[in-house]
């Protein structure tokens, strides 16, 4: 492995992570929370969590771009998306079903999921390829 590459790697899939979710979740389905914002925490509180949801975000970008170095065959961007729509799938698409059965949130905002995510994944997939070169 190559650890200087996987920390820039992970560091940038972070930020662009960052800023997919805040476009899914900030912008797309903006509307479609206020429907359901009698189970969501006031947004004053939620800052207070915020370091939560940053080492979380964090978590996940290491942890997604550690399993692509595992794989890692040099095919390009092709092995790069489909190792994130797989991502994408396994744990987003999975996990919007499980919220779905435990939150009263709309069919919209389960779509909203099953297609994002897998979407989201393959996008820091190919950002991550595109830093991550293996050590000779």
């Amino acid at each position: 492995m190559n650890a200087k590459k996987y920390i820039i790697g992970s560091l940038v899939v972070f930020i662009v992570m960052y800023a997919l979710e805040f476009g899914l979740h900030g912008m797309i389905l903006a509307g479609a929370y206020n429907s359901i914002q009698h189970i969501l925490r006031p947004e004053a509180d939620m800052m207070t969590y915020m370091p939560a949801m940053v080492i979380g975000f964090l978590l996940y970008a290491f942890g997604f771009c550690y399993l692509f170095t595992r794989g890692y065959e040099g095919k390009g961007i092709a092995e790069s998306l489909r190792f994130g729509f797989y991502i994408g799938f396994f744990f987003g698409v999975s996990s919007a079903m499980i919220e779905y059965a435990v939150y009263p949130i709309s069919g919209w905002i389960m779509l909203a999921y099953f297609i994002g995510y897998p979407i989201m994944n393959m996008i820091m997939g190919a950002v991550f390829a595109a830093i991550y070169k293996p050590a000779k």
